[in-house]
């Protein structure tokens, strides 16, 4: 069968590009980029050798102030999609558009990341020739407790299927509005020891020399407003530098949302030995040459675990409960004091990280699911048979 997914951001790539690999030998695959950016990044190179891409623009505004407001609009949207219905029948319509990129071929499902509705390029057509529209992870939600200032997502129920990684993600989800029905929890192919491999290929080694004999040490930092305290996690991370013991690489989230301020740059480049990476280097590429890892508001730790890298969850810099507590409890230090003493007497040989074979791996990696390849292509397999 014909897919199409739609690609805007890097974040898309982690999520999207594992997927699209597993399904490439059974499917026709087309790819819509939203951002040419994209064109240079190593893993769009990669899939370019078997998947038909293009560039498409982002909607011009009056489009996007017109799809926004039918979709604020319950009773608007569904009566649109009520004569979208009656369109859909009528051999007229299919004659107009019957030159369209989705008809002309024969696209059987339509992929978008977790956006809302009336982000989505072409939806109204998808409903319209009566193509599934499906919506897949473009990160790792890892709050398992509930986000004071999220939103109620009923509107994304027009989705004919909601792809979430896990049964927690499923649920949190479900008292947001969107229908049980249309959720499917079946696994991270991103974070799955098989793709991580992969992933490494892709990339190639990371190029990075500072030289001296110091272990090298990375800190992931998350999105500030999801209950990070910021402050305590500079103070943190000068210490972490006046122990004078590390190389360290300081890892800004890549959507821009740990962004730091010049002077709280210019702060930290005041310390020897250390890079600030703003999406210079891959994540994948800096945990590959890292010794140690820390990281808090992030899922990117979760690539730690197939990669059997020793690291660190800071839980007590954030508000809000993560997947993380599920750690071994050593991983999970309680104060400033506690991972200061780690660093400082930090023997990585002595201690059992938690690893691919753990039960945190099975739980919310492989959702319990022995084969993700399997389980992903049978899913696919199903819409196709479903197709209407």
């Amino acid at each position: 069968m014909s897919l199409c997914f739609f690609i805007k951001d890097y974040q898309d790539l982690d999520h999207f590009v594992p997927i699209i690999t597993t399904l490439k030998d059974s499917n026709k695959i087309y790819v819509i980029l939203e951002n040419n950016d994209l064109e240079n990044d190593k893993r769009f190179k990669y899939i370019s050798n078997f998947v038909e891409s293009s560039y498409i623009p982002q909607t011009n505004k009056f489009i996007s102030f017109l799809k926004n407001f039918v979709f604020r609009n319950l009773f608007l949207s569904n009566n649109l999609f009520l004569l979208i219905e009656y369109l859909s029948k009528s051999k007229l319509t299919n004659l107009i558009f019957k030159g369209h990129f989705l008809k002309k071929n024969s696209i059987k499902a339509v992929i978008y990341d977790h956006r809302p509705p009336q982000n989505c390029k072409y939806i109204f057509l998808c409903k319209l020739f009566k193509i599934k529209i499906l919506a897949i992870p473009h990160g790792y939600h890892i709050f398992t407790e509930k986000i004071e200032f999220l939103e109620k997502q009923t509107n994304r129920n027009i989705f004919d299927h909601y792809i979430v990684q896990t049964e927690f993600q499923k649920e949190n989800l479900i008292s947001l509005g969107l229908n049980e029905n249309k959720l499917k929890a079946i696994g991270s192919l991103r974070f799955e020891t098989k793709w991580i491999k992969k992933l490494k290929e892709i990339y190639g080694n990371c190029k990075i020399n500072f030289n001296n004999d110091r272990p090298i040490l990375s800190i992931f930092l998350g999105h500030w407003k999801y209950g990070i305290n910021k402050n305590d996690t500079l103070s943190l991370i000068k210490e972490i530098l006046e122990l004078n013991k590390f190389n360290i690489f300081i890892n800004l989230h890549t959507r821009g949302t740990s962004k730091l301020e010049e002077r709280e740059i210019s702060d930290l480049k005041k310390y020897d030995k250390i890079i600030i990476n703003n999406t210079d280097f891959h994540a994948s590429q800096v945990i590959d040459i890292s010794d140690i890892i820390l990281g808090v508001g992030t899922s990117v730790l979760l690539e730690c675990i197939p990669k059997n890298k020793p690291f660190y969850y800071l839980a007590y810099l954030q508000k809000y409960k993560t997947v993380f507590e599920e750690l071994n409890k050593f991983q999970i230090p309680h104060s400033s004091f506690q991972i200061i003493n780690t660093l400082k007497n930090l023997n990585l040989e002595k201690k059992n990280y938690i690893d691919d074979k753990s039960e945190f791996y099975l739980k919310f990696i492989k959702n319990n699911i022995i084969s993700l390849e399997r389980e992903y292509k049978t899913f696919f397999s199903d819409i196709v048979q479903n197709y209407e």
